[in-house]
């Protein structure tokens, strides 16, 4: 005999409750934060935690083509697993796929806090070098100030020596 199947408490949930629980969503889909009284979302996973869910995923994966012995089996159950296993062998090589797909997914996500560390250091070292060009583009600007300058004055010095030796000619 099975046991009774438990019937949602439709009493326990108003249509209040729920105009709420939906507002509460929206408000924070809006980026705003908790309501009083309304528990915060649960923190995300940290990377790699998906490879528990990943093992118990994987031990469901072959949908009963692994029989222990101590499985109580009659000939015909056998003949009606086996007539099954025709038509979900696929089934279970695309279960081994999306787990092999997880499992990479999994490790890729796990190197992500590596490559932003990576990323920052690189960002900062961009931005040192940044503010060293910006330092010699300002000393270059004071050369080319200088040098105009030098130009300059030497132009007015060839201009006297050249009205000079305009005067000394007969």
């Amino acid at each position: 005999m099975r046991p009774p199947v438990p019937q949602p408490a439709t009493a326990d949930v108003t249509a209040d409750a729920d105009l709420d629980y939906m507002d509460e969503i929206a408000s924070r889909a809006l980026g705003n934060p908790p309501s009083p009284g309304v528990p915060a979302a649960a923190p995300e996973p940290p990377p790699g935690a998906a490879a528990g869910f990943i093992g118990r995923a994987a031990a469901h994966a072959h949908m009963g083509n692994e029989l222990s012995e101590a499985e109580r089996m009659l000939l015909f159950k056998r003949g009606v697993l086996r007539i099954a296993h025709l038509f979900s062998k696929e089934q279970v090589v695309y279960n081994d796929n999306v787990l092999k797909a997880l499992r990479a997914l999994d490790r890729r996500l796990a190197a992500v806090p590596g490559l932003l560390a990576t990323a920052e250091a690189d960002l900062a070292d961009l931005g040192d070098s940044v503010d060293r060009l910006g330092r010699e583009m300002a000393e270059l600007r004071r050369a080319v100030d200088e040098g105009g300058r030098r130009q300059q004055a030497l132009a007015e010095e060839l201009a006297a020596l050249r009205a000079r030796v305009d005067t000394l000619q007969p």
